[in-house]
């Protein structure tokens, strides 16, 4: 016997459809399934073989489902369930209960960090970024170096004390296949002081070198080079170049030379090229050899209306923003205390969110709702959609120190599978939030899991949609 129970409550507010299965009214369907029966046997065949009727019992259950299938369901929360479901704890015997939260199921929808801090959107990267993007995100890039002694490693030195130094060069290659590469302008280089950790880039670092003489040499840039789609180079002061030559022909192990370079004045549009290196060259024997160094990048992305966009469900791959939903779940507890089925007395089988992105904003007016107008920062929308990552937990990750909450939300995102934006709605598992705020009720100040969301593709960033949907599926546990 079927029963659909439904719970309706004001508009915007949850709406909820419980659906219940019970398997013990065997006379009735017996009674169906024998009028089914005869009709296809009626003056042939006298008797079925039991496994035929139950066959044919599985198909008429399939069509009850059919007949009563709801279309404003999200497609998703059945997936798994037979596979998945532990049997030590449900007993199907006794129906399921279908519980969905509508669009009013976020209370709140917003972006971490609610400021803008560097210790927040630094990153290492395999390659070096700069400029300004399509949200005003300002990104400056730091590059450093460890020439290392030849005592240290292992092998025939290429050269030594004997050989003569003729220069060095720091060089920029342009990474194959990128269009972010701007057609025309220059892009100038300061020497920089060396970082530790991921600290950020400091966008006022434009320290000098000394000549031979121990005298500043000239204008604080050490140079100029343009991205054009080829290689291009920036000689090296005399001064740092004979330094790398002495640490690598040092005899002792534990010499090495540290230095290192940024890109922080730089605001045309976003450019990328591969990790900068350096290239010693020396003259051994009349011949030129090549000392080739090999450096460690990161950027950091420097935001502009921080407050503005931290008031929306953003997430940015450049400046690491993380979009957050959170779901108050307490009319799902509420519910499962009317059917008698809270606490130990019930066993949740499934529950998935939906969410929807807005699409990209290009050629959109903000006014279509495809965007977040930022005044004379420029607009807020969704651009270069692709992968990104999703997690949810029954805990808030505050942003009061940006360190522990980047690290925290790194660790979370890199260990969650990428995914591809579906249409219209992007389905998620949120079965162990779920359950964990279940099982804590007691000891949180409210019944709420949290959705995060981020975006991994290259230069991509994401406007959410704030309305969300959560379906639930339970069953009646078996040790009650």
């Amino acid at each position: 016997m079927l029963f659909v129970w439904s719970v309706g409550v004001a508009p915007l507010a949850f709406d909820f459809v419980i659906l219940i299965l019970l398997f013990d009214s065997a006379p009735i369907f017996n009674l169906f399934l024998c009028n089914v029966v005869s009709i296809f046997t009626k003056g042939r065949i006298f008797r079925l073989n039991r496994y035929i009727f139950l066959l044919l019992a599985a198909i008429a259950l399939c069509a009850v489902f059919l007949f009563c299938e709801r279309h404003d369901v999200i497609s998703g929360a059945g997936e798994g369930v037979v596979t998945d479901m532990d049997s030590s704890l449900t007993d199907t015997r006794k129906g399921f209960a279908l519980i969905n939260l509508d669009a009013g199921a976020a209370d709140s929808a917003f972006s971490l960090p609610a400021s803008a801090d560097p210790a927040f959107s630094t990153q290492i990267a395999g390659y070096a970024i700069m400029g300004v993007n399509r949200h005003g995100d300002t990104l400056a890039s730091h590059t450093q170096f460890r020439a290392a002694a030849f005592a240290a490693g292992r092998g025939t030195h290429p050269y030594g004390h004997r050989d003569s130094l003729a220069g060095a060069h720091l060089y920029f290659r342009a990474i194959a296949g990128d269009t972010s590469l701007p057609t025309a302008g220059v892009i100038a280089v300061y020497p920089s002081d060396t970082l530790t950790g991921v600290l950020p880039v400091n966008r006022a670092d434009k320290g000098e070198f000394l000549d031979e003489e121990g005298a500043v040499a000239g204008d604080a840039r050490i140079g100029e080079f343009t991205p054009s789609g080829g290689t291009d180079s920036i000689a090296l002061p005399r001064g740092l170049a004979q330094a790398i030559f002495d640490a690598r022909i040092s005899s002792d192990s534990s010499v090495f030379h540290a230095f290192a370079f940024s890109i922080v004045d730089y605001h045309g549009y976003t450019a990328r090229t591969q990790t900068p290196y350096v290239i010693v060259h020396i003259v051994k024997d009349g011949k030129d050899v090549r000392d080739s160094i090999v450096g460690l990048s990161r950027f950091t992305a420097f935001e502009r209306a921080a407050a503005e966009r931290a008031a929306h469900p953003y997430s940015s791959q450049h400046t690491l923003r993380t979009a957050v939903f959170r779901v108050n779940v307490g009319r799902i507890l509420d519910t499962l205390g009317t059917l008698n089925m809270a606490g130990a007395r019930g066993e949740l089988i499934n529950a998935v969110a939906a969410i929807r992105h807005w699409p990209a904003a290009e050629g959109e007016g903000c006014e279509a709702g495809g965007c977040v107008d930022l005044g004379e920062f420029g607009r807020l929308g969704s651009s270069n959609i692709g992968s990104f990552r999703m997690f949810a937990l029954d805990t808030l990750i505050t942003d009061g120190y940006a360190d522990s909450a980047a690290n925290s939300l790194s660790g979370r995102f890199s260990v969650a599978s990428p995914t591809t934006p579906a249409s219209p709605h992007n389905v998620f598992s949120v079965r162990a939030a779920l359950r964990s705020a279940i099982a804590n009720q007691s000891s949180r100040p409210g019944p709420y899991i949290y959705i995060y969301l981020r975006p991994t593709a290259e230069n991509s960033a994401v406007l959410w949609d704030r309305p969300l949907m959560v379906e639930t599926i339970f069953t009646p546990s078996r040790s009650e």
